[in-house]
């Protein structure tokens, strides 16, 4: 794999220079695509004035991003660091856990957006998103709605204890675990919104699996294009020119699998414990100060009515964007 996604980061990196028309010395858009973060595909397009700086910045975001996967990962453990998974393995025990800085400043994010979305996002959903996440796997049948039921008295955000001074956390609960997967990629994507302002980068297209971040404008000095794909059909729904601010999409055909006929995504709404059935995605665009926070409302957002949503946009963001394609 690895060999692949250098393979793939080159030739881009090549065609990159080949396709970009620039003067001498002036930054030329240069393109990078990685598929081993966040069970997702990470596409970079980096203004750089020449492709070893355009590798450079774009290897540097991956291995940024490859690490907070693995800090914030639930499934996975690795060699000489302790991650969610860990907190999770160790629900229950009543010792507090160890974890690094970015995994404790998710999970206050997390209960920051519970606050925020009036517990429509939670990140100690872990128990109920496991028997989902184990049915889309495995592609059988859906959960039953007594599993679901008997999951879902073990999702009390009470029951994620943090201590920020000392770094720990704790599940007070042991069949409580955590699930960040709403709320990570905004997280990533404002880190590498800090890092591109500590290197002084002033165009960049980030873009993980539904949330692009667009810094400055294209190198051309048009703003960045984003667009936005209709998830029944697959093509353009709408085409957005936005600059310095992030793009998130949540939708139906992000993660799903079909059983018997039926398609079952994988936004739960906590209400019903099954796949959301208000909309088929829902945009939402951010202004760079709110990054950290993006996934979660666009994930909220879905999983609410359009009245419901609008009211939590008023609230929190009214004059951004939002654009809702429905069930058709």
């Amino acid at each position: 794999m690895k060999k692949l996604i250098s393979m793939i980061l080159t030739l881009c990196l090549s065609l990159g220079a080949v396709s970009a028309l620039s003067g001498c010395g002036k930054p030329t858009a240069y393109t990078a695509t990685y598929f081993d973060a966040f069970d997702t595909v990470l596409n970079l397009t980096v203004a750089a004035k020449s492709p070893e700086e355009a590798q450079s910045i774009s290897g540097e975001i991956h291995a940024l991003v490859l690490e907070l996967h693995r800090t914030l990962d639930i499934y996975h453990t690795y060699d000489g660091m302790t991650n969610l998974k860990t907190l999770n393995d160790r629900a229950g025990d009543g010792t507090p856990v160890p974890l690094p800085e970015d995994a404790m400043k998710v999970l206050s994010l997390g209960q920051e957006t519970y606050d925020l979305t009036g517990g429509k996002v939670n990140v100690a959903m872990g128990a109920v998103l496991r028997l989902w996440h184990d049915a889309r796997t495995r592609q059988t049948a859906p959960p039953s709605e007594q599993a679901l039921s008997d999951a879902s008295a073990h999702c009390s955000i009470e029951a994620l204890v943090l201590d920020q001074t000392a770094g720990t956390a704790m599940l007070t609960d042991p069949k409580a675990s955590v699930d960040v997967g709403a709320i990570a990629k905004g997280y990533a994507a404002a880190k590498v919104q800090a890092y591109a302002e500590e290197r002084g980068i002033q165009s960049l297209l980030f873009d993980l699996g539904g949330h692009v971040l667009a810094i400055g404008n294209h190198p051309d000095g048009n703003p960045w294009r984003v667009g936005i794909r209709n998830p029944d059909g697959g093509e353009l729904y709408t085409a957005l020119e936005v600059s310095d601010a992030s793009v998130v999409t949540s939708g139906s055909d992000q993660r799903f699998y079909e059983y018997e006929g039926n398609v079952y995504h994988h936004l739960i709404d906590p209400l019903t414990r099954m796949p959301a059935a208000y909309h088929s995605s829902v945009t939402v665009v951010i202004p760079l100060s709110h990054t950290a926070i993006a996934d979660g409302l666009s994930t909220a957002l879905f999983l609410m009515s359009e009245a419901d949503g609008d009211r939590l946009l008023a609230s929190y963001l009214p004059d951004a964007p939002c654009y809702r394609i429905p069930i058709s």
